[in-house]
C-alpha cells in the first residue's frame, strides 16, 4: 500500500477471531521482516509481495511470546511483546481481565480499505 507521503508500506495483519490484533511490517525492498518500530522510507518500489505470502506461514509459525508484559493505564490493557527471531515485531493486547484480546482498531480500518 502507499502511505499518505508517498512511500511503500507492506503489512500482515495476524488475525484472531476475525479481527486484526496485530501488525507485522516488512521492508518493501526485499520482503524482510522489520522489527517494530523500523519504518523504511521506500518511493516506487514493486515489493516483491509473493516472496513474503511464502515466508508468512513459516513466520506466523515461529513467533514467540515473550515472558513479560506491560501494563498501560489509560487503554486497561497488558502489552505482550511477540517476538521473531530474537526482535521483537509486534505487541499484543490483552484487556485487564486477562482473557481478552484487544482488537488492533487501527489495523482493522486498514485491513478493510486496502486489504488483499
Amino acid at each position: 500500500m502507499t502511505a499518505p507521503r508517498g512511500e511503500v508500506e507492506v503489512k500482515a495483519a495476524i488475525i484472531y477471531d476475525g479481527m486484526a490484533v496485530a501488525v507485522l511490517h516488512f521492508n518493501p525492498q526485499d520482503g524482510a521482516l522489520l522489527p517494530l518500530g523500523i519504518h523504511p522510507r521506500a518511493f516506487g518500489v514493486n515489493p516483491p509481495l509473493e516472496t513474503i505470502k511464502r515466508t508468512l506461514p513459516s513466520i506466523m509459525g515461529d513467533l514467540e511470546v515473550l515472558n513479560g508484559a506491560e501494563y498501560r493505564e489509560p487503554e486497561s490493557a497488558w502489552i505482550i511483546p511477540l517476538a521473531y527471531k530474537g526482535m521483537i515485531v509486534a505487541h499484543l493486547k490483552i484487556y485487564a481481565d486477562g482473557i481478552h484480546v484487544v482488537p488492533d482498531y487501527p489495523a482493522n480500518q486498514e485491513l478493510r480499505a486496502y486489504g488483499k
